[in-house]
């Protein structure tokens, strides 16, 4: 996987004042580039959807306004439920801004690995995880997911 580039840890520096030299790979994700900084405490950086940017214009849910929705709702849950993890909020309030076309969010490094699908267990852990996050919240992400149905912002 290519290196993190200049500019984009300057931005995020800026946006985020996330201080870091270098950034390496991380695993792990299927439809975007993932790395991770050399900052304390160390994020990860997220590029969404790496791949040709036709394919990416074309999916509604890699535009930058669903990738702020779903990260509002991931703030939800991380209010409620320990084991979520929200993004980290930019310096102008947004969790998500675009760089190249694509967009980019910074999270908290945590060390773990990915869902293993064939895993039984693993699968029920996070069905036990989700089934938490929607009781936790008392039907909010209900209205947060209707909102978002009917197309409102």
């Amino acid at each position: 996987m290519q290196a993190v580039p200049g500019v984009l840890l300057a931005e995020v520096r800026d946006r985020y004042g996330v201080v870091a030299e270098h950034a390496e790979p991380v695993g792990g994700g299927t439809a975007s580039k993932l790395w991770r900084l050399d900052s304390n405490p160390p994020v990860v950086i997220r590029l969404s959807q790496s791949g040709p940017a036709e394919r990416i214009a074309n999916r509604s849910d890699y535009r930058l306004p669903e990738q702020q929705w779903s990260y509002s709702v991931a703030a939800e849950f991380a209010g409620k439920v320990p084991e979520v993890i929200a993004p980290l909020v930019a310096s102008d309030g947004e969790a998500a801004f675009v760089w190249h076309g694509r967009p980019i969010t910074v999270w908290p490094f945590v060390m773990g690995a990915s869902l293993d699908r064939r895993n039984s267990v693993e699968l029920r852990r996070a069905a036990h995880l989700l089934a938490r996050c929607c009781a936790e919240t008392g039907g909010s992400w209900l209205l947060l997911i209707g909102t978002r149905l009917n197309g409102a912002r």
